[in-house]
Parts: structure tokens; sequence; C-alpha cells
């Protein structure tokens, strides 16, 4: 017969352990969906993950857009004028701090169009693209605080005909859960190793 007092206190080491570092759950990080044909690009796509606004889209590359070929796949979102696109990040762990990456480029031959980063409204990254090649961007590390939080993109516009390109979105788990929050879990299962000794009949 197991003890109940030894499979408390196994269980409360169990979940005050560190957990290994892993990326969240970025769906269509690329653009990928919904699929578009040779030179194609759409404004106010609809396409899983990703909700946009009328002033951006998806292309193909290459298309009119003039995008150089990107990281990963065929598809980019560009940012045109003043616009944002978003996405529901699902799978983080309350407590946990986490890193944003994305590839980034210019669109050349036209004018620069800044962008920020913000998670559920907080922004944790400003960027102005000025190469006309993909380059990666890691934004200041954050802590989620609930198992979902909401990952925007925003560009600014400004005179003239502005473009960017984010590609290759990535939300990385940098740290494991903070230490307040592991030491609730062990003195939770602490507490209840001690209402079991008191339990126990004499």
């Amino acid at each position: 017969m197991s003890n109940p007092r030894r499979s408390v206190f196994a269980a409360a080491l169990l979940l005050a352990a560190p957990c290994a570092a892993q990326a969240a759950t970025v769906v269509n990080p690329s653009f990928e969906l919904p699929g578009l044909g040779a030179g194609q690009f759409v404004y106010g796509i609809s396409a899983p993950g990703w909700t946009f606004g009328n002033s951006n889209g998806i292309t193909w590359v290459p298309s009119s857009w003039d995008f150089v070929t990107p990281i990963d796949g065929t598809h980019v979102a560009f940012m045109q004028s003043a616009a944002s696109i978003s996405q529901t990040i699902l799978d983080l762990s309350p407590g946990a701090t986490y890193q944003v990456t994305f590839a980034a480029s210019h669109r050349p031959g036209y004018v620069l169009n800044p962008l920020t980063v913000t998670f559920d409204s907080t922004q944790i990254f400003a960027v102005t693209p000025t190469s006309d090649f993909w380059l990666d961007f890691t934004t200041a590390s954050f802590v989620a605080s609930a198992m979902t939080g909401v990952l925007t993109f925003t560009s600014a516009g400004g005179l003239g005909d502005t473009g960017s390109g984010i590609d290759l979105v990535r939300l990385t788990q940098v740290t494991e859960l903070s230490e307040p929050a592991t030491l609730a879990l062990l003195g939770g299962a602490l507490g209840a190793l001690a209402m079991i000794r008191r339990r126990k009949p004499r």
C-alpha cells in the first residue's frame, strides 16, 4: 500500500522542478496558409491564426511587392501604411518568460515603415526595417500572465507609399516558471501533506 505522505511530497518535487525551455504555439508562423498562386497578394486576407486589417495581407514571393526570397516558404505578410496584424498565442505557461523572434524586410524602392511589437497591449519591441533582405529580430523578454495572450505587429505608416514585410514568427520560452510560482506550487503540496498528518489516526 502506498504512503500518501510520500506520494504528495513526490508530486510537489515534480511540480517544482524547472521546466525545459520550449516553443509556444504560433499558428501559421510563415504565412504559408491559405496559400496563394504565383505572384498573387491579398489585402485583409482570412488566414489561419492571424487577423489582418485592410492595409495589410499576404503576398506570394516574388510578386509586385518586390520582396526578396523569404527565409521560410514562399509567402510573407506585408504591412502597408498604418496597419496591424495579430494572433492569440496558445499554450503559454503563466509565470514563464518568453521572447518573440521574427524576420522583417523593407519593401524595396518604397518609403520605410516602422514596426512595433506588443504582447497583451504592452510594447516589447520597435524597429524600422531598412534592409531589402530578410533579417531576424528578437524582442525584449516578457512574463506570461495567463495561458493565452495576444501578439500584435503594428506599422506606423507615414508620408508616401510605405512598406515592410514580416515572416517566420517564433515565440520561445526562455526561462521556467518564475521562483514565486514554483514556491507556491511546493507550498501548496506541503500544506496538503500537513493535513494528511493531522488526519492520521492515533
